[in-house]
């Protein structure tokens, strides 16, 4: 039996959606998302690219082998995702990039390396039809963003300051084996896992095969053609200070089947301190009343402070870090791609 998900409309009112948004997150954390602006004969397109690049021959896709940073391509069952339960590798392979900005030659700078895309002789139209569909993902992004906000009581642009220079990454992803999935022989087409960083929004080519663990059974995620699923990820349950859930889920195909996606993994700038926004709450309350006391006495405001993205307090707060915090660069390192 699939699981029910709510469907998120971008088109509704905030209203509408934020209600909608605010029962899946705190349940379960996943949610489909429709009225994206993202055109259909683009996701298509893509999807059919891909399916394209991973038909090259090995020796072909092997030119591009991922980097430090996962950038490139990720060849079958080099990836372990569930050490506990996994018998063998992850039954896919992927491809992935991130942003242009971060695309420059590595210069020792976090997270920059050259992007790198496979012959354009061979998946004619790949780069242009890619670096399109990241355009609208950041759009959505931003859009669900300011929904997030809405839900967890912060103004609309809440997260804007900590996507100025952002993380983010596309993967796609090709799931095949002969034999299929058996979570019983340690196979699976991707392990159990939580996503690490804020959100992800995942498209498929509607092949069954993404599963949640919803009150300890392994539940089907429904298919709707040209919503994405999406889920909240592990920094974004930090920041919602536990409100919201970063469940884990997996992948399970049968016999011979092929399976395509791709996902657009969101993540805060590298240098962007997350605080569990309860923690912030009640500084800002201590603040107003500390002012509170020196207008009293006539002595001047301690001065609002605005811990989001505070250079100074995250210096500060990494060097006595007591784990309540996270910064996206620590996550990064610990990034399960």
């Amino acid at each position: 039996m699939e699981l029910p998900l709510p469907l998120i409309d971008l088109q509704d009112g905030d209203a509408v959606n934020s209600e909608k948004l605010q029962s899946a997150c705190e349940e379960h954390g996943f949610f489909l998302v429709q009225g994206h602006g993202v055109p259909n004969n683009l996701l298509a397109t893509v999807l059919s690219l891909f399916k394209q690049f991973f038909a090259l021959p090995d020796s072909d896709k092997r030119v591009i082998l991922h980097d430090k940073y996962a950038k490139g391509y990720q060849p079958f069952g080099e990836q372990i995702l569930d050490y506990g339960a996994q018998k063998q590798g992850d039954t896919k392979e992927t491809w992935a990039l991130m942003d242009d900005s971060l695309s420059a030659p590595e210069d020792g700078s976090p997270f920059r390396s050259p992007n790198q895309w496979p012959d354009e002789s061979k998946v004619p139209g790949f780069k242009a039809a890619v670096q399109e569909l990241v355009q609208h993902m950041k759009g959505v992004r931003d859009r669900v963003n300011r929904l997030m906000a809405i839900v967890l009581g912060q103004p609309p642009d809440f997260f804007s300051p900590y996507f100025s220079t952002p993380l983010d990454m596309l993967r796609a992803f090709h799931y095949y084996s002969s034999e299929g999935s058996c979570p019983d022989d340690g196979r699976f087409g991707a392990g159990a896992h939580t996503d690490w960083g804020h959100i992800t929004y995942l498209m498929t080519d509607g092949t069954p095969g993404l599963e949640i663990l919803y009150k300890n059974h392994w539940m089907p995620v429904p298919h709707v053609p040209g919503a994405f699923v999406c889920n909240i990820c592990d920094l974004l349950q930090l920041w919602s200070s536990d409100r919201f859930r970063s469940t884990k889920h997996r992948v399970v195909i049968g016999p011979g089947v092929h399976r395509y996606s791709f996902a657009y993994f969101t993540v805060p700038s590298w240098d962007a301190y997350v605080q569990p926004l309860q923690q912030q709450i009640q500084q800002r309350a201590h603040t107003a009343h500390a002012n509170h006391q020196h207008e009293q006495q006539g002595l001047p405001h301690d001065g609002p402070r605005d811990t989001s993205c505070d250079q100074q307090q995250q210096q500060q707060q990494q060097q006595s870090n007591d784990g309540s915090g996270a910064n996206s660069s620590d996550q990064q390192q610990q990034q399960q791609q």
